[in-house]
């Protein structure tokens, strides 16, 4: 009914463990599949990371970047980022040593970024 009331929502499912709330328009239909009318509610971070790497691209990427090889800076954790990044950039990525903003979920177990992804707003933070 207001945004006071998806906040305080959003607390309880998240203190009980929920990764956040799905909201739909009361007025739409159900529809299979994605839809105009659900709104995926989740928490993010940034973070700032440093690209290790590349790994090469499949599918529609193929013979391009699939994927960044980066580094937590606090941590020194590595993983990989694919999600976000420009199409300009899958043909010509960034140089290694470039710290580039990402947002994920949360941390794994293994201190790795769960559903990373470029923030494209923020793009290249700097070279190192």
């Amino acid at each position: 009914s207001s945004r006071a009331q998806l906040l305080s929502d959003f607390r309880v499912v998240k203190d009980g463990g929920g990764e956040g709330l799905m909201a739909r328009d009361p007025d739409s239909p159900y529809v299979h599949g994605r839809s105009t009318t659900l709104l995926k509610i989740i928490e993010r971070q940034e973070t700032e990371v440093r690209i290790l790497g590349t790994t090469p691209g499949t599918g529609k990427n193929k013979g391009r970047v699939g994927s960044y090889h980066v580094q937590f800076l606090d941590t020194g954790v590595e993983f990989k980022v694919g999600s976000g990044i420009p199409e300009a950039q899958r043909d010509h990525p960034l140089p290694v040593g470039t710290v580039i903003t990402i947002s994920f979920s949360e941390r794994t177990v293994d201190g790795k970024a769960f559903q990373p992804a470029y923030e494209v707003s923020h793009g290249l933070k700097r070279r190192v």
